[in-house]
């Protein structure tokens, strides 16, 4: 049997790490790899859903949906409006 090789890896400084830090290339280019072996690794739609779904939950995580007060008020109005009829359903409507 062959002897196995192992290989020491020194423990990575506290200081090293800064969570508010903005990610270097070299991070920026490992999230680039892992996010191309995703996409290569889906192979139906419903693993695709799943890829997607995951990913949406990330980006709330990470950037959460705020919207300013000024607008939301508008958000609501629209969301309660009902689509207009077309001018050709409103027209056989008064024949």
């Amino acid at each position: 049997m062959a002897k196995e090789l192992r290989i020491r890896v020194p423990k990575v400084p506290k200081k090293a790490f800064n969570p508010d830090r903005p990610p270097s290339a070299l991070v920026k280019s490992h999230v680039a790899q892992l996010q191309g072996a995703v996409l290569a690794a889906i192979d139906t739609e419903g693993e695709a859903a799943t890829a997607i779904r995951a990913f949406t939950r990330l980006l709330q995580e990470l950037r959460p949906l705020t919207v300013p007060v000024s607008h939301a008020s508008t958000l609501r109005r629209r969301s309660r409006k009902r689509p207009s009829k077309s001018r050709t359903a409103r027209k056989r409507g008064r024949k």
